[in-house]
């Protein structure tokens, strides 16, 4: 039985604790607003790379889903960017579903 990741996980607990205290709403696109969205995923990301160490691809799966998640939530900050945002999100669920078929 694998080791719990609890502290691997602490970074994604602070970093979505953070985007809940300092929100800004939809209307103030900025860095900072990119910034706390995309923290989360990219701890959690750490927390997959550091705990796990990619023994296997499906580790590397869900690896590569949540980096293509982070650009998809970066991009939707912007309106603009809206359907590169989508098209990210899609990647990533692309790699999460192989993820899952790999454990099915």
């Amino acid at each position: 039985m694998p080791a719990p990741l609890c502290k691997e996980m602490i970074p994604f607990y602070l970093t979505t604790a953070l985007y809940w205290i300092f929100y800004i709403p939809n209307d103030q696109p900025g860095i900072l607003t990119m910034l706390l969205k995309i923290l989360p995923t990219i701890a959690l990301y750490c927390a997959i790379r550091v705990g796990i160490r990619y023994t296997n691809w499906y580790q590397k799966y869900l690896a590569f889903g949540l980096a293509a998640s982070v650009v998809g939530d970066a991009a939707l900050v912007w309106d603009e960017l809206f359907v590169i945002g989508m098209l990210a999100f899609a990647v990533g669920h692309f790699f999460y579903i192989k993820a899952l078929n790999l454990k099915g």
